[in-house]
Formats: structure tokens, sequence, C-alpha cells
């Protein structure tokens, strides 16, 4: 009871705060805490189209889901898809991000705009492109393939391909937003510990390894977290490029929330289940980030 009352006091004191923010929690709790709130609901019930009802029907939705091969083929194809994406484009935007940080500060802000430019545009228009890219009759890849004599490759019609060339695309479009934090972080750090460890005989290598990385490793948690969350919740390339497609080899788990609420017969309960399941997995797998990282990082 003492502790509800020492809480009920601090919110009191801190009223005016709370006043100015309360628009934002309407909003959020209107849009996304309710929605979350429901979906957990609907992942208990056996869902009818109103007016019938929906009844209560435990945890059956979850067995169905467990028991169901093409989730798990789902489910391994969104960890493989992450495991590559999100480390693969974070490698290459340091890669680039220290590339750039060596530059005049008037050729960095060039880069900057030029990097981030690509990230305001919809991702829908981005992966149009690169299916003209990877058209098996007349895109560019298989172009350059025809220069050195090989054969044209059918990339996202193959069960070998099709993966690892949403992989690809995603990665070579690159990331501009973690260019632009990385390249923050890195004018951040004094340049006199650059100059130090020269000084005493560091390696460009040494200096990035003991150095550089210790220093960014804040950014570079939160920016591994940020991109598995979304690397987690990959739909619109499945969606535009295979569909799921060759033998659900590219299927993911957010298309399937998707295939069976709109697809298969408004199996809204199935979606739901399985957008909780896709909800655990991402707090677990942060957690455990930060659980890993905990001792590293100092903010």
């Amino acid at each position: 009871m003492e502790f509800i009352k020492k809480h009920i006091k601090i919110i009191y004191k801190s009223r005016a705060a709370y006043f100015f923010i309360l628009p934002s929690f309407v909003f959020f709790a209107i849009f996304t805490l309710f929605p979350v709130i429901k979906g957990i609901e609907l992942s208990f019930l056996r869902y009818r189209v109103p007016p019938e009802p929906s009844n209560f029907i435990g945890l059956r939705n979850y067995v169905t889901v467990f028991g169901n091969p093409i989730f798990w083929q789902s489910v391994f194809n969104t960890f493989r898809y992450t495991v590559f994406v999100a480390f693969g484009s974070l490698a290459v935007a340091l890669g680039i991000a220290m590339i750039i940080y060596r530059l005049s500060n008037r050729t960095q802000s060039f880069f900057k705009s030029l990097f981030y430019l690509p990230g305001v545009t919809s991702a829908v228009i981005i992966v149009i492109q690169w299916r003209w890219i990877f058209h098996p009759n007349y895109g560019f890849l298989n172009y350059l393939l025809s220069l050195i004599g090989l054969e044209p490759v059918v990339w996202l019609g193959t069960i070998q391909t099709a993966m690892p060339s949403i992989v690809f695309m995603d990665i070579a479009k690159g990331d501009g937003a973690a260019i632009l934090l990385i390249l923050a972080a890195l004018n951040g750090i004094s340049k006199d510990i650059f100059d130090a460890a020269e000084c005493d005989g560091a390696r460009r290598f040494q200096i990035f390894r003991r150095i550089t990385l210790p220093l960014l490793k804040p950014i570079i948690l939160y920016l591994t977290v940020m991109n598995t969350i979304n690397c987690l919740q990959v739909f619109v390339p499945v969606f535009m490029l295979t569909r799921g497609g060759p033998e659900f080899t590219t299927s993911t788990v957010a298309f399937e929330i998707y295939q069976s609420a709109f697809m298969r017969m408004m199996q809204f309960d199935l979606a739901a289940t399985m957008g909780v399941l896709l909800f655990i997995a991402t707090m677990a797998i942060s957690i455990l980030y930060f659980t890993l990282f905990k001792g590293d990082v100092s903010y």
C-alpha cells in the first residue's frame, strides 16, 4: 500500500508534465495499446464474422499454429533473413561511415545527403525497381551475366536463389539512417584519442578494434536492436517479389499473418496468434541483446 501511495504522490507532484504528454498518450492508447490488447484477446478466441459471436477456445489457436509446418518454415525463413540482413546492413553502414569520416566536413555533408536520400523513398518503389533488376528475361543482373557468357538466372523463381536475392537487395539498398547515426557518433569522439594512439604506434586496424568499436557500442547496440525488429517484421519485399514462393522458401511470419487474415477466409484468430508469437520473439531477442551487451555499453 505504501508503494502505491508513494507513486501516486510522485505522479501528483509531476502532474503538469503528465498533462503535456496526455495528448500523445491518448493517441498511443487508441491506435497502439488498444489494438495490441485486442490482438492478444483475439488469439484466445474462435473468430466469427459479426454479428455472430466469437467463442473463447483457450490455447487451441496456439496448438493449431504450432502444428502448421508452413508456420515453422516461415519462422526459419524470417530468422535466416534477419541474421543476414540485420548484421550485413549494419556492417556495410559501418564500413561506409568509416570511409566518409576521413573526409572533410563539406564532403561529409554531401555524402550524408546522398546516402540518406533513398531513405525517404517508399519501400514499395524501391522493391519495384529491384523487381525489374531481377527480371529473368531483360533484368539488369542477367544482362551483366550475358556480358561474360553466362546463362540467365530466374533469381526469384528458384529455391536456391529466391531468398538470397531478397537478402542481397535489402543489404545493397543501404541504410542511410544508420550511416548518419554512426557518423554522428564518430564525430562525437575526441580526435585527441586517435592522435594519442597514433603517437603510441597503433595501426589503423588496432585503433578501429581497440578504440573506435568500443566507443561506438551504444549506437551499434541501438542499430542492432532496431534492425532486428524491422527484419523480423519483413513483409513488403516478400509480398511484392515472391508472394512467399517458390515452395514457401521466402514466406515470412509477417507474410503468413497477412495470408491468414486476408487470403484464407479471414482467419483473424490465427493471424492474431502468430502476431502475439512474433511480438514475444521480438521482445525476447531485444532483451537478449541488452543482456549480452549490458556490461560493455555505457550511455
